[in-house]
């Protein structure tokens, strides 16, 4: 029988066989499986969360986007326009506009002005979010939407058309379109609402309004100048649009100032002969006093026009039409110091070079 070689542990000092251990180490089985029990065993790894988890975390996201969707109009916007630069006066506008649509539901009959200049997405919010987040909380409501041709009204009503037809919309509001009624001159939700589009001028005889929105009632400087065009633009607001107002409705004026006699000109000075009254909100392109969310000489929204880009669009312009489109105050024909009636006509013949 063949001798087995015995080796002592340098731990527990005891003779074991040779084959008790393995190594170099003169450690026996015995204590290696000692130190292992006494050696931390590692933390099991977090469960990773469960499918069902993770469906439910997202549905809880989605009913919250839901409710702030149908609460604010800013969420709105921004739902269905992942890319739009909010800047303060677009929140400050659609503050303005929610207490408008609050007003309306409530039979107040809000009037409410907006005077912001050229290419700062006023008409975004006023002519295409704004009446499809109304809709959505008021499907019985009826919006008459008017600019200074059809077919750009007709270009919002398509926009406002298709926020409806939106599968987010519809998972955040009730309001549904009516199969039956969806052109884009007039459509009408299956509660009895509905949009109207027109031009200043056109025809809406027959159609009714909860809100009325008249978003640029001028096109251009020679609109704007005739006395004809200022005459028969407010001629159409007292004798045709204002008459279709239901009772407690609105009306939305949003607009650059073109002349001192436009459409916001004459409300104003309604205003001032003891006429309906308006909240008007100005917002000129550079902050000529100190405000609320800027300092003077700021531009309103940087992200889009900074101070270096609206100073190279005033030398472009000129004066008087940056007075007019970008301050918002537009210049009356009359000077200071003269009036056109001071000035007078004469043929050549007629003056006396004598006197």
């Amino acid at each position: 029988m063949t001798e087995v070689n015995k080796v002592e542990c340098i731990r527990c000092k005891a003779t074991h066989p040779e084959t008790l251990y393995s190594g170099d180490d003169r450690l026996c089985v015995y204590c290696k499986a000692d130190i292992a029990e006494q050696e931390p065993q590692p933390t099991a790894p977090e469960p990773e969360p469960t499918k069902e988890e993770t469906l439910e975390e997202k549905a809880r996201a989605e009913l919250a986007l839901r409710f702030l969707t149908r609460k604010r109009l800013l969420p709105f916007v921004e739902r269905f326009n992942p890319d739009y630069q909010a800047g303060w006066v677009h929140k400050d506008i659609c503050k303005r506009l929610e207490e408008f649509s609050r007003d309306v539901a409530e039979k107040k009959s809000p009037r409410l002005m907006l005077f912001m200049p050229p290419r700062h997405g006023k008409s975004t919010l006023a002519s295409v979010a704004f009446p499809a987040w109304h809709l959505g909380r008021n499907p019985e409501h009826e919006f008459i939407s008017c600019s200074y041709s059809g077919s750009l009204a007709m270009a919002f009503s398509r926009k406002v058309r298709g926020l409806l037809r939106e599968e987010g919309f519809k998972s955040a509001f009730k309001t549904r379109l009516d199969p039956q009624s969806q052109s884009a001159e007039a459509w009408l939700t299956t509660s009895g609402g509905g949009f109207v589009a027109a031009g200043v001028g056109g025809g809406i005889t027959g159609k009714g309004a909860h809100i009325l929105v008249i978003d640029d009632p001028v096109k251009n400087r020679d609109d704007a100048e005739s006395s004809n065009a200022r005459e028969s633009t407010w001629d159409w607001y007292t004798s045709t649009a204002y008459t279709r107002l239901a009772p407690g409705g609105g009306i939305l004026v949003i607009l650059t100032r073109w002349h001192d006699d436009d459409l916001a000109g004459r409300l104003l000075k309604a205003a001032a002969d003891n006429g309906e009254q308006w909240e008007v909100v100005n917002y000129p392109a550079v902050a000529e006093v100190d405000e609320e969310f800027r300092s003077q000489g700021e531009a309103l929204h940087r992200e889009r026009y900074n101070e270096e880009a609206l100073r190279r669009i005033e030398k472009a312009v000129g004066p008087r039409d940056w007075s007019a489109l970008y301050q918002q105050n537009p210049v009356a024909d009359d000077g200071d110091y003269f009036t056109r009636s001071m000035i007078q006509y004469y043929d050549r013949e007629d003056i006396d070079h004598d006197r």
